[in-house]
């Protein structure tokens, strides 16, 4: 819900920096998007595999599903928490305030 709710909030951002003349910043930030999203998961996935090695067979219990559980939500909580910190910083509004 966190990655819905700041993909919906840059498109919307992205749409007034369009409107207000700023294509190339709205390229821009939907790259940089893009960038974040992907790299810091996957960052994020390969330190937790390290961390957490799925082929070490020591016994399975409901734990196991409940630490995997938690990882991928503090993954999820976090790309959308860095995502959503970045967006606090834009000004969508400035492109068409700056062209009237």
């Amino acid at each position: 819900m966190a990655i819905t709710r700041t993909l919906l909030r840059t498109s919307d951002a992205g749409i007034m920096m369009a409107v207000g003349g700023n294509r190339i910043g709205t390229v821009r930030l939907l790259v940089s998007e893009l960038w974040i999203l992907h790299g810091t998961g996957f960052l994020i996935g390969i330190l937790a595999t390290i961390f957490f090695p799925p082929w070490v067979a020591e016994g399975s219990s409901l734990f196991d599903y409940g630490k995997a559980f938690c990882i991928c939500i503090f993954l999820i909580s976090g790309i959308g928490s860095i995502l959503s910190l970045i967006l606090t910083f834009l000004d969508p509004y400035r492109s068409i305030r700056r062209g009237k």
